[in-house]
C-alpha cells in the first residue's frame, strides 16, 4: 500500500486497520487525499485472507505490533473500520504509549454477524456482494474484492470457524466498553 514519509521525526503516523473482510485498498481514497508529509501506512491484517487461521485479537494485536516494527513506527493514530476498530482499541490498551489517536468506525461487526448468519444463502461472490451492499448506506462498499473475500470465507469450513471464533472472542472481551481506560499522550 501506500507509504510517504514524515518531514518530522516526532509526528506519529497513520496506520488504518480494515475490517473482517476488508483489505488495505479500503483507504486508499483516504490515502490519496492525505498530505505527501503525512506517513500513512496500512497492513493487511492476517484474516479472511487465507494465509492464517487467527481467532484471537490478541494475535491481530501482536501482528500490528511486528508491522508497525517492522516499518519503524513508534507512535502512530490509529484508524479502525469494523474488527479493524477493534483491533486499534485493543493495540491501544495493550499499546498506549505508541498511541497517539483513535478513531474508530463501526466497531459492532453486524456486518460480519450478518453474514455469518445468512452463510447458507451466500451461493456466490455475487450474492455476498449484493448482502455487503445491503449492510452499508453507502451503496460503493461491497466490492468485487471484498464479497470475493467474504464468499471464500465462509464458504470453507475451516476459515469458518476461525472467523466465528474471532468475533466471539472480541464479544468476550468487550473492547468498547473499555474506551474510557483510553487516555492519548498529551
Amino acid at each position: 500500500m501506500n507509504e510517504t514519509r514524515i518531514s518530522s521525526e516526532d509526528t506519529a503516523a497513520l496506520v488504518c486497520l480494515h475490517g473482517l473482510f476488508g483489505g488495505p485498498e479500503d483507504f486508499a481514497t483516504l490515502h490519496a487525499l492525505l498530505p505527501p508529509e503525512v506517513r500513512h501506512f496500512t497492513p493487511e491484517l492476517p484474516v479472511a485472507t487465507g494465509f492464517g487461521e487467527i481467532e484471537k485479537t490478541t494475535e491481530l494485536v501482536e501482528h500490528l505490533e511486528r508491522r508497525l516494527d517492522s516499518k519503524g513506527i513508534e507512535r502512530c493514530v490509529l484508524v479502525g473500520s469494523s474488527l479493524g476498530a477493534h483491533v486499534a482499541l485493543a493495540f491501544a490498551l495493550a499499546h498506549p504509549g505508541r498511541v497517539s489517536g483513535l478513531v474508530l468506525s463501526d466497531p459492532s461487526l453486524a456486518l460480519e454477524k450478518r453474514l455469518i448468519a445468512r452463510r447458507s444463502r451466500l451461493t456466490s461472490p455475487e450474492a455476498a456482494g449484493a448482502e455487503i451492499r445491503r449492510g452499508f448506506w453507502d451503496v460503493t462498499n461491497g466490492s468485487e474484492p471484498m464479497a470475493t473475500t467474504a464468499f471464500r470465507s465462509l464458504s470453507d469450513p475451516r476459515r469458518f470457524r476461525s472467523l466465528v471464533r474471532l468475533i466471539k472472542d472480541v464479544d468476550a472481551h468487550e473492547p468498547t466498553a473499555r474506551l474510557i481506560e483510553i487516555s492519548a499522550p498529551t
